[in-house]
């Protein structure tokens, strides 16, 4: 869809959408192939006059709607009057803590227990970071039969049922930026490069199984591809032309009934491609092979703390997880005291969400926690973005408010009904408006982390559950 196509049919969009195709990044008006390609990647004016500036706001002058609190907090803190629940930091991060929170996001946030996008394909992934600048890919092993339900083995995920059921990758959450397409695009992709040529008659049992699993999980991810795949029909159909899904997707578990109960374990591994030949069978042998560059660049989201069950919609506490990072609870404790009616604010899970140049975070409201009158903690790093806070429906219009790197918004009492989103980011030199992190950094270890944040945004949203 082209810049002008976005336009047509506004009448049948709500308020909120009409402003997110409004701001959304386009690369072109067409996308006739008979346009050269350097036409078809121009980007079109936004005009973004509407969008409030809180860096320009003096600190001693009066806005229209937005009044600055008294002098009582460690930062600028400013409300909106018609957004009741709704405050603004601008800075609130130094430089060095910035560049401290990335770090630890694109390396302790993604870390087992805690589970990622990638989690619903490839199970639990180690040392993303480390092996993505080592130039490393993730190996599919050889599966081996066990009945063993209740471990991971090496960086795999050892399939069953449960594990399908939370790591399914339809059930996207609404507050983070999932690519709900992707898994479908990457289990295409795989099938392409896959050496899987069929199965024996001996292999019904097993091939079922794999049918069965492809089928639930096209189901899984329907809802979301529906711009793609019209009919579930199509999907099924686009799935299933060169092969099944079975290799890139977790495998449920077999009934009681089936004739083996024993399952097939799917182990991923890091593995450096530039080996010696005498290690060169473990690739031949292997049906796939990942870069870790790019499961780098399509890491979408994380959860910190106690996990969110996507395909149920509330927070599990039978999951596996770390106990939420002291260092960042106690900061967002002091971040949401603006925020806070009374008593303390207890951080105890998060969702972080990660945003390449063309990714957005559609309209959503977050409303699984039990007490509203605590607020979201969300920190903005990396690259700057626009955000639209609206009303309780969508359609009400949003206003829109550029979010830098450093700021910090809150959302408590009645602001956590209102829909919000981020529907653009803004990347390159001249309009990321990124703090020179190489003059806080003269560490060369630093450089690849400045270098990722360039191109991209990180969004920690904390949260206290119960």
């Amino acid at each position: 869809m082209g810049y002008i196509d976005a336009q047509e049919g506004d009448q049948a969009r709500t308020a909120f959408r009409k402003a997110e195709k409004k701001y959304k990044l386009y690369k072109h008006a067409s996308t006739s192939r008979s346009h050269s390609s350097k036409l078809r990647l121009q980007v079109p004016p936004t005009n973004l006059t509407d969008v409030i500036d809180f860096s320009k706001i003096d600190n001693v002058s009066s806005v229209a709607g937005i009044r600055k609190l008294q002098d009582q907090f460690e930062w600028p803190v400013y409300a909106l009057e018609n957004y009741p629940g709704f405050y603004f930091i601008p800075g609130a991060l130094t430089v060095e803590q910035q560049l401290y929170w990335i770090k630890e996001a694109l390396t302790s946030f993604i870390e087992p227990p805690n589970r990622t996008n990638h989690n619903a394909v490839y199970g639990p992934i180690s040392d993303l970071w480390s092996a993505a600048h080592k130039e490393l890919v993730l190996v599919e092993e050889r599966p081996f039969e066990t009945s063993d339900s209740s471990k991971f083995q090496g960086n795999g995920l050892l399939t069953g049922q449960e594990n399908f059921d939370e790591n399914r990758a339809g059930s996207a959450p609404r507050g983070a930026a999932f690519d709900n397409s992707y898994s479908v695009k990457a289990c295409l992709h795989q099938k392409v490069n896959s050496n899987i040529t069929g199965h024996d008659s001996s292999d019904t049992t097993r091939l079922t199984t794999e049918v069965h699993t492809a089928n639930s999980y096209i189901d899984a991810v329907y809802h979301s591809s529906q711009d793609t795949y019209k009919t579930d029909k199509d999907l099924k159909k686009a799935a299933f032309k060169d092969s099944h899904l079975s290799h890139c997707t977790p495998q449920p578990r077999l009934s009681s009934s089936s004739v083996d109960e024993r399952r097939p374990v799917v182990r991923w591994k890091f593995a450096d491609p530039r080996v010696s030949v005498q290690n060169e069978a473990e690739f031949a042998s292997s049906s796939k092979m990942v870069p870790a560059e790019l499961l780098l660049r399509k890491l979408r989201w994380a959860t910190l703390g106690l996990q969110f069950d996507w395909s149920k919609r509330a927070y599990n506490t039978t999951i596996p997880h770390r106990t939420f990072p002291v260092e960042l609870a106690q900061f967002a404790a002091r971040l949401g005291l603006p925020a806070m009616v009374d008593g303390d604010f207890h951080a105890e899970a998060a969702i972080v969400n990660f945003f390449g140049p063309d990714d957005m975070l559609g309209g959503h409201i977050d409303d699984m926690e039990a007490d509203w009158n605590k607020p979201i903690v969300s920190m903005s790093l990396g690259c700057k973005s626009i955000f639209l806070l609206g009303g309780v429906a969508r359609e009400e219009p949003p206003i829109a408010m550029f979010l830098r790197s450093g700021d910090v918004v809150l959302m408590a009492g009645e602001a956590r009904s209102r829909f919000h989103g981020v529907p653009r980011i803004f990347t390159g030199a001249d309009e990321a408006d990124l703090p020179d992190f190489s003059a806080v950094s003269s560490n060369s270890a630093n450089f690849p982390f400045i270098d990722y944040i360039k191109q991209s945004r990180i969004n920690v949203n904390i949260r206290q559950v119960y």
